[in-house]
């Protein structure tokens, strides 16, 4: 996640969900926060807290050395990989039928849906 602004959420940032349960919910989801900052003032102590405790950093955007090396390690970062497992109840026909399976999954008012098949072993 990239924040890019002034450095300063002001001060109704954090009322709905505190500082703490944000940090540790990107923390606990593998959620690297990084900060942005566009102007010439500092990271508040918040967008700091929010960095340290995801692995993140805060960068102002005209430095002498630019933000490339932020931008290569999100790119170089890990990427969203799901592992789904089941235990087919469909007849097999001893290993020689197609089995069929469809997932769909919806994350965030977004969705997606996928089908493939098997073969299972031979019995």
């Amino acid at each position: 996640m990239v924040y890019v602004g002034t450095g300063n959420p002001g001060e109704l940032a954090f009322e709905q969900y505190g500082l703490s349960e944000l940090a540790a919910y990107l923390a606990n989801n593998g959620i690297v926060f990084h900060a942005v900052i566009v102007g010439g003032g500092a990271p508040s102590g918040e967008i700091l807290y929010l960095c340290g405790e995801t692995g993140g950093e805060a960068l102002p955007l005209y430095r002498p050395r630019g933000i490339r090396e932020m931008i290569q390690s999100i790119a170089a970062g890990p990427k969203g990989v799901y592992s789904l497992t089941y235990r087919s109840q469909l007849p097999t026909d001893f290993g020689r039928a197609y089995l069929p399976v469809e997932a769909e999954v919806y994350l965030m008012e977004r969705s997606g849906r996928d089908s493939s098949g098997y073969f299972p072993p031979l019995e």
